[in-house]
């Protein structure tokens, strides 16, 4: 039987963050025919998300993030099994798509590009969103991720 490759790509918890709460603000993403929906998007146009900071101080640190939409789950959640460790062959990461393209050519043995749909805004600085203690509390809530992916604000 052929063994297809496992991979995934990781983002920066403080940009991904800045994008999660886009998104649920919005509803919806969209990108190159693709229109794809946040669950529950009723719930997200609460005075707990109003702000950027609202949701960044008050909401992620006190939600369960395993039982909410899955854009503010820790991104170790779908990549590590039970026992903490990598479950994929190949962990990429969003901000250098050229170098996971680069690895699945190789597995594949044939060329490819991936795509960036799904867009939930224009492209912004994602540190512009963030005061110290802003920046400090995503680094607790995400600390696994940050530990295991190797990113830094």
């Amino acid at each position: 039987m052929l063994a297809l490759p496992r991979f995934a790509l990781a983002r920066n918890p403080w940009s991904r963050s800045v994008s999660a709460w886009r998104f649920a603000r919005a509803g919806v993403g969209s990108g190159e025919g693709l229109r794809a929906g946040i669950l529950n998007a009723e719930r997200y146009q609460s005075s707990e998300f109003a702000s950027f900071e609202r949701f960044v101080l008050d909401w992620l640190p006190s939600a369960d993030l395993k039982r909410e939409d899955g854009v503010f789950k820790p991104q170790s959640h779908y990549v590590c099994g039970r026992e903490g460790k990598l479950i994929v062959d190949h962990l990429g990461r969003v901000e250098n798509m050229a170098a996971t393209e680069d690895w699945l050519e190789r597995i594949l043995g044939r060329a490819l590009q991936i795509p960036h749909v799904n867009r939930s805004g224009e492209k912004i600085d994602y540190r512009s969103f963030y005061t110290a203690e802003m920046r400090d509390s995503i680094a607790r809530i995400y600390a696994d991720d940050l530990s295991l992916f190797g990113y830094d604000f």
